[in-house]
């Protein structure tokens, strides 16, 4: 399973279930290149899945989000890792 979004200016966020507990992650810029990949970048305790019925009552089990929750997620989340990733210079971060 995974979900996507490209905003306006090409840059996407893509989260993917990997053999980990929580949700991949991988940002990449317009032009392919990699900014981000994390097989454990989003926790499902807040990600993909309700926890709480309608009523507000704890579930034994998470209900999972649907596709257009996943897309105004991924909106909102695609913004703060622009912010983080974006421009930051990995080989100097290498050479340390």
């Amino acid at each position: 399973m995974s979900w996507s979004h490209t905003d306006e200016e090409g840059f996407t966020l893509r989260v993917f279930s990997s053999m980990y507990v929580d949700w991949g992650t991988e940002l990449t810029a317009p032009d392919g290149y990699g900014l981000h990949y994390s097989p454990s970048g989003l926790s499902v305790e807040s990600f993909g899945f309700h926890w709480e019925d309608e009523d507000g009552q704890e579930l034994d089990e998470g209900n999972p989000w649907t596709d257009e929750e996943w897309k105004e997620a991924l909106q909102a989340e695609l913004v703060v890792f622009r912010e983080y990733y974006e421009g930051v210079d990995y080989l100097h971060i290498l050479t340390l």
